[in-house]
């Protein structure tokens, strides 16, 4: 679990003001030096899986390509591992946040799709707590952007309750007992929907079997088969290089179903009477990250609760982020034709 909180700095990020990704030189420094390895090691901001972390170490201590002072970099890095042991100490204490989720099988993907499925890092989206363990389900993926909502993040209120009208939810007759899930923090207030008809007019294909609808419940409520509907305010956007930017950091864990596999069965996935809210969040993020490999499993072990998590990585996420941004500044200072 230690690995999960070894947060290192990007050597990438999408800059909105120009839409463009930009490369960060890291600064000639112990500090610099120590961030540059880390990501290295991590294969990104945050740590990613991989037969090969063994191979790193060992290439890391072959390296003496260093700009910084060895001795300097290598107490950095036993006090950097050294709080991130302590952290995951710390986490181990207070329990897991896992829970038993659908039995649809995952495996990793390369492809960013319609039926694709974005995973968190579980240390990576701490201070966006709508993204934190959240999974993602791709809807649209184009030249002109991603679209995407989340499965896994209700709202604790029902269809009817959220409608404000009394004649429309009449209207709503069998689903309005249908919980109201978050897709996203972008456009909220509209109705968007998950459904298994493929023969309304609006219904855009995601996956076999699962169908998305972008102009509320037209035909859904009237239809005279009961099926099942996933109903969503919000939805998460990217523009595409943005989202393979945060891709290549580890931000997201990219998955996809395994062949024979019925995604929809994953995307309508609901608590029973009983559960909670957060037990819908951490048993679909458990279950989907855990497909991945025995390493994304421990993954999937790190506690949800961001008061339990925060202060086990508090001392290495504000490090890190203070010093990025400081590189960002000296990117935006620096002449254009500048390395640094």
């Amino acid at each position: 679990m230690s690995k999960a909180l070894l947060i290192a700095q990007p050597s990438i990020i999408f800059d909105r003001s120009s839409s463009q990704v930009i490369r960060l030189p890291f600064a000639k420094s112990t500090v610099g030096e120590l961030a540059s390895r880390l990501e290295r090691f991590n294969r990104g901001e945050f740590y990613a899986p991989s037969a090969s972390a063994v191979a790193a170490v060992k290439g890391e201590t072959r390296d003496r390509s260093m700009m910084a002072d060895p001795i300097d970099v290598g107490f950095a890095a036993l006090r950097l591992l050294g709080s991130a042991i302590a952290g995951a100490e710390a986490l181990r204490k207070s329990g897991s946040s896992c829970a038993n989720g659908p039995s649809v099988r995952l495996r990793q993907s390369s492809v960013v799709s319609a039926g694709s499925l974005l995973i968190t890092h579980p240390v990576a989206c701490l201070l966006q707590p709508t993204l934190h363990r959240a999974v993602i389900l791709i809807v649209s993926a184009d030249r002109s952007g991603v679209f995407g909502v989340l499965l896994n993040k209700r709202l604790g209120m029902s269809l009817g309750e959220a409608v404000s009208s009394a004649e429309l939810r009449d209207e709503l007759r069998g689903i309005a007992d249908e919980p109201m899930h978050l897709g996203g923090d972008v456009g909220r207030g509209g109705l968007l929907v998950l459904h298994e008809q493929p023969q309304l007019p609006s219904a855009h294909q995601v996956a076999d079997g699962l169908f998305f609808s972008s102009d509320g419940l037209q035909g859904i409520s009237s239809s005279p088969t009961r099926t099942r509907v996933r109903c969503l305010t919000g939805y998460a956007g990217w523009a595409p290089q943005q989202l393979q930017s945060e891709i290549d950091r580890n931000v997201w864990f990219l998955a996809e179903a395994a062949p024979g596999e019925q995604l929809a069965d994953l995307a309508f996935f609901e608590c029973t009477e009983g559960q909670s809210d957060q037990w819908l969040r951490d048993s679909l993020y458990s279950a989907s990250l855990s497909q991945l490999s025995e390493e994304h499993a421990q993954l999937a072990q790190v506690p949800g609760d961001l008061d339990v998590l925060w202060p086990a990585v508090r001392q290495i996420y504000t490090l890190q982020s203070e010093e990025l941004k400081k590189r960002i500044e000296r990117h935006h200072r620096a002449p254009p034709d500048s390395n640094e």
